[in-house]
């Protein structure tokens, strides 16, 4: 069991930061002195035992970056040739 507790501990450590590695360090050995003076103390003999679990918290993942967008209205429209040409006269063309 010890061995497998040290896995899970060396890869709580890569995925977690230093300080919620502590605060889980000082959470595991309160919870270890804690069960071990439940057994000390407990002959067995008429009480109901029970299991207590707790889990760490979840990690929340990193916020998504901000997408910045302009609106349309002010943007204004590319200078082309027909934009341009608005208000010229034609040239005659005869056959």
């Amino acid at each position: 069991m010890e061995k497998e507790q040290k896995a899970f501990d060396e890869a709580l450590k890569a995925v977690i930061t230093e300080a919620q590695y502590k605060r889980y360090e000082s959470w595991r050995r309160d919870e270890l002195t804690r069960a071990e003076r439940e057994c000390a103390s407990d002959s067995g003999a008429g009480r109901d035992s029970y299991q207590r679990s707790a889990t760490l918290p979840h990690r929340n993942p990193d916020p998504n970056a901000v997408k910045t967008s302009r609106s349309p209205v002010f943007t204004r429209p590319l200078l082309t040739h027909s934009s341009s040409a608005i208000g010229i006269v034609a040239a005659v063309v005869f056959p």
